[in-house]
């Protein structure tokens, strides 16, 4: 895989259409991998009623930790080291209050990515 440098200051993503965010790391002397592009990280069904599948690409030793915040900031589930998996991960949060969620996974390369999840 290609490394490029990044300068913080300059090359932060917008918020794609599919409610993606990619914010690089601080310390913009570290290079990092080419940020996550939308087809990178997958949640499926969004809107959900419970049950959904997060779905990414990492590279080969990467990890991801990944957490779920409600609107009022709250963490209400988090999922550590997670590796590469073919099948992705099946979630459930048919316990939780219907509403919108953040979802941020941060990854051993330094990337974050943040993604919208509805629960209705």
């Amino acid at each position: 895989a290609e490394i490029k440098k990044f300068n913080c200051a300059t090359d932060i993503a917008d918020i794609t259409s599919n409610g993606t965010q990619i914010i690089l790391p601080e310390d913009d002397t570290k290079s990092v991998q080419q940020p996550a592009t939308k087809e990178d990280f997958v949640i499926a069904p969004n809107p959900t009623e419970g049950l959904f599948t997060i779905d990414f690409t990492l590279e080969k030793n990467e990890k991801i930790f990944i957490q779920l915040f409600d609107i009022n900031g709250n963490i209400v589930l988090t999922l550590p080291d997670l590796k590469r998996a073919d099948t992705g991960y099946k979630i459930d949060i048919g316990n939780l209050t219907d509403g919108v969620y953040i979802l941020k996974g941060y990854t051993s390369l330094g990337r974050l990515i943040i993604k919208k999840l509805i629960k209705f």
